[in-house]
């Protein structure tokens, strides 16, 4: 029991870290005065080295030990958040991003999870599985979303006097701390989260994985078709996006990103319920028809076209807009004619 709850109270301080990281991370780029493209090769980074890491972590966690990873990856996030603090150089912000566990799509979702998720089940009945899978997310979501409010601080550190990145500044020693703290939950885990020895291997793969290996592919496949999707939709770029185009501010991307992800944790609420009745696949399954839904082509003369908002008169972001949206050649009232929902990444993502 007390193993489940340091694990679940390490994530939730994880998740509400990332948070407010993805709500301010490109605004606090964008006023150390890194351009757009750095800013988008920045958070690349941190998605390239989640995906490469989480390869590495999971190729190595059992051989040198659960407990001994998961601390090797608490220790990167502090060095990564304490980059951030004190240098503005593009190369080494994209270093920590790649390193440091910074994660851009607003959730847990890289390295920890990979160690964290072969550790939880070892110490979990099985019947109550799918249940414990379901309350760490849920409180991992709430998290995110609290994260996400804690980013309206942003301007009550400027009425104190902190201006430009200095506003941002705390948050990133706030990220370095919740690291430590997490680090600190990893030291009481036991021996009972690491792999059980065993002299049997099954047979028919050199992954270990028996009979089981076409049906893993086949889930393998579907996730990374659904994780194609959500990259063009990282919130991390969306957070920045609205910053770049409409000129949110911080207070005003948090409380969006709050309302947005509390949505999401109630969705989880019966998701061990409903899945025990209709069965993982079939719970599942809905999320992307619905998604499907939500993104299809508003109809003509729908109030949500670009043109009823106009272009931001900001030149600078108007010259992105442009370039993004049609090329250099293109004039800006092309720009203000395009239809957001019908540019090629969303059609893709749908």
């Amino acid at each position: 029991m007390l193993l489940r709850v340091a694990q679940i109270l390490a994530r939730v301080l994880r998740n509400f870290s990332y948070g407010y990281l993805v709500v301010v991370v490109g605004i606090y780029l964008d006023q150390l005065g890194l351009t757009p493209i750095e800013v988008g090769a920045v958070l690349t980074a941190s998605a390239a080295g989640s995906a490469a890491l989480t390869i590495g972590w999971s190729l190595l966690a059992d051989r040198i030990g659960r407990r001994r990873s998961i601390r090797v990856l608490s220790l990167l996030m502090v060095a990564g958040g304490l980059t951030f603090v004190i240098t503005s150089d593009p190369w080494l912000l994209a270093l920590a991003a790649f390193a440091g566990s910074l994660s851009v799509a607003g959730t847990d979702t890289g390295t920890f999870v990979t160690v964290d998720q072969s550790m939880l089940p070892q110490v979990s009945a099985d019947h109550r599985r799918t249940s414990t899978f379901a309350l760490q997310n849920m409180f991992a979501t709430l998290a995110v979303a609290v994260g996400s409010l804690a980013a309206g601080a942003v301007p009550l550190l400027a009425r104190i006097g902190l201006q430009g990145p200095d506003a941002y500044r705390p948050l990133f020693v706030l990220f370095a701390i919740v690291g430590l703290a997490s680090f600190s939950l990893f030291l009481r885990l036991s021996p009972a989260v690491e792999l059980v020895p065993t002299t049997v291997r099954p047979s028919g793969s050199r992954l270990g994985l028996g009979g089981s290996s076409g049906l893993i592919g086949l889930l393998v496949a579907l996730n990374v078709i659904d994780s194609l999707a959500g990259g063009l939709m990282v919130q991390s770029i969306v957070a920045y996006w609205f910053y770049l185009v409409w000129r949110l501010d911080a207070s005003t991307l948090a409380l969006l990103f709050f309302w947005m992800n509390v949505l999401s944790a109630l969705s989880m609420l019966a998701a061990g319920a409903i899945a025990r009745r209709i069965g993982l696949f079939n719970t599942t399954y809905p999320r992307g028809c619905s998604a499907c839904s939500c993104r299809s082509r508003p109809r003509r003369g729908s109030r949500w076209r670009s043109g009823s908002f106009g272009t931001p008169s900001d030149s600078r972001t108007s010259r992105y807009v442009s370039r993004m949206s049609w090329g250099s050649s293109r004039p800006r009232s092309a720009a203000r004619r395009l239809d957001i929902r019908r540019s090629p990444a969303t059609w893709l993502a749908w």
